[in-house]
């Protein structure tokens, strides 16, 4: 990740993301990745979900975020 996102909390959101899968059973079923920087520095941290970026992205939305956006998939 960029520095920028990096130093905004994209590092929390990894561990947050990383849980989320696990507690929701959806290890081997959601893939993540990571990327150098994305150019949004100002609206950062940022994530890419299913092809859309989300800009930011603070670790407080991510578990509401992948709830409604990977678990809406699951069902």
């Amino acid at each position: 990740m960029g520095s920028s996102c990096f130093s905004r909390g994209n590092s929390l959101n990894v561990e947050i993301i990383q849980n989320f899968i696990r507690d929701n059973g959806l290890t081997g079923k959601v893939e993540v990745s990571g990327c150098l920087c994305s150019g949004h520095c100002k609206s950062g941290p940022v994530l890419m979900l299913n092809g859309e970026l989300i800009e930011e992205a603070l670790p407080d939305i991510i578990p509401e975020l992948l709830s409604r956006r990977l678990l809406k998939q699951e069902s």
